[in-house]
């Protein structure tokens, strides 16, 4: 039976925020050792000594900890691992604002269950009003944080929210081959610890809440969803019992018809490459009306998640061209076990013919022109 006697709740800080004071107030009234670790990863910013100040001025157990470079997330949530002394280690991002017994509601949870991990319940609520934000929820790339609607156990959970017992994570460690501002290391750390135990899924809580303030910017937002992208470049290729394979995506099949058009061109007139341009919008218009379609939204939106889907693909395609392994532009990361490859390969195949009939058109249009001319 599992009976956790101290908690170890670790925090990697980047920036000054107003969730830590948030953070540092969570109580407890199952145990009696707590201790939070921070770890700043952002040594050339000057809240190191605001930081500080706060954990001194704190009833509680805290230990800073700084780096002497930004060494990524990754790193510094091992860095705080190697330093804790709990036996459960809760994981909090700093831009969570936490519910006040979170703590507890973790004990709970992995004592109840006898599990290795608890999932905590995240909430991200988007404005309907702010499109890129509408969007983005529309689009599903809020998925991590709305597991407690469709799950009760789960193989993974995002790192803002999630605990486990130290003594089963051992030696397992984030990697660092992952972006250092995190993507894919919490699903990539999840996965190594489920292969090793025999259940290989953790709870899913829906008490242990904290809420997420939604993201604001349209560049943070897109960043972000690249650098998700090419995580996933990264999990198929570590994680490969988790992997299938799918049709091309937008900037996948518009890759191979842009050498088709070349090959064309060079052989039959060098005016087709008048068709490229005017493809890659009829076809991004064609995509983001079957988006509008497949999310039950209007069109402008429709639209600006098929730009969002684009730009996730990009920083796959990135990671791939990279490692120059080209095969794995048909290769896909299999996330969760209600949506099997045959439903998501039905939806990338529509739109795969989408984008060939926008390539015909355009091919048949332009040749037209030229025998006209």
């Amino acid at each position: 039976m599992v009976k956790v006697k101290s908690v170890s709740v670790i925090i990697p800080l980047f920036r000054r925020t107003a969730y830590i004071e948030d953070i540092l107030k969570l109580e407890t009234k199952l145990i009696q050792d707590l201790e939070f670790i921070l770890v700043i990863d952002n040594p050339k910013q000057d809240f190191i000594k605001w930081v500080k100040e706060i954990a001194q001025n704190s009833k509680k157990k805290v230990e800073v900890l700084v780096n002497e470079k930004n060494i990524g997330a990754s790193k510094s949530r091992n860095k705080g691992i190697e330093c804790a002394n709990g036996d459960l280690i809760l994981f909090i991002d700093d831009d969570v604002i936490p519910e006040r017994k979170l703590i507890d509601y973790h004990i709970e949870e992995i004592e109840k269950n006898e599990t290795f991990g608890v999932i905590g319940t995240t909430i991200m609520n988007f404005d309907k009003n702010k499109k890129i934000q509408y969007a983005v929820g529309k689009a599903g790339f809020d998925y991590s944080f709305r597991l407690y609607r469709d799950y009760k156990k789960h193989s993974w959970g995002p790192t803002c929210n999630i605990s486990f017992l130290k003594e089963k994570i051992r030696d397992n460690r984030f990697d660092d081959c992952y972006p250092k501002a995190g993507g894919g290391e919490d699903v990539d750390f999840c996965w190594d610890m489920g292969s090793r135990e025999e259940q290989s899924k953790m709870v899913v809580s829906e008490t242990a809440k904290a809420i997420h303030p939604p993201w604001v910017g349209i560049k943070s937002i897109y960043k972000r969803l690249n650098r998700w992208g090419y995580a996933d470049a990264i999990l198929f290729t570590k994680q490969p019992e988790r992997r299938y394979i799918d049709w091309p995506n937008y900037p996948e099949a518009n890759i191979l018809l842009l050498i088709s058009s070349i090959i064309l061109g060079a052989v039959l007139n060098p005016w087709l490459f008048l068709q490229i341009p005017i493809h890659i919008i009829f076809s991004f218009v064609l995509t983001g009306f079957y988006q509008t379609y497949d999310s039950k939204s209007d069109l402008l939106t429709g639209q600006i998640i098929q730009s969002l889907r684009i730009w996730h693909h990009m920083g796959r395609i990135k990671q791939i061209l990279l490692s120059f392994r080209f095969h794995r532009f048909f290769y896909r990361t299999q996330y969760f076990d209600s949506h099997t490859p045959k439903k998501i390969r039905r939806k990338t195949f529509t739109e795969f013919l989408l984008i060939l009939f926008s390539y015909f058109i355009t091919i048949l249009g332009t040749l037209l022109l030229i025998y006209l001319r």
